[in-house]
């Protein structure tokens, strides 16, 4: 959970089809309250809108290459600084993509 005397204003933006007790979990937690979006099935613009419209700083990607990624979304950079991590050890091979 994020300290809330640091300012953060955490976002989520879930692509997982199963919904399981680690998920509701992760969603009920007070720093994402109100933030969570499930964006499973939703399309690239869509998401890439929700993106804009949230106004995030830092946009961080947990899947990387594996299995069901949204690297569409980073191709568009929705937000002006994009991370990846944990997903995938190696590069996205994505320009948009700042940091690993």
């Amino acid at each position: 959970q994020a300290d809330p005397s640091l300012g953060l204003v955490i976002y989520a933006y879930s692509n997982t089809p199963h919904n399981d007790a680690k998920t509701a979990k992760l969603a009920s937690y007070p720093s994402v309250e109100g933030r969570w979006r499930t964006i499973v099935g939703q399309s690239t613009q869509r998401v890439v809108s929700m993106v804009i419209e949230d106004k995030i700083d830092i946009l961080v990607d947990l899947a990387g290459h594996t299995a069901g990624n949204r690297l569409d979304i980073f191709a568009f950079r929705p937000a002006p600084v994009q991370v990846t991590w944990i997903g995938y050890p190696n590069t996205t091979g994505l320009t948009t993509v700042d940091y690993r």
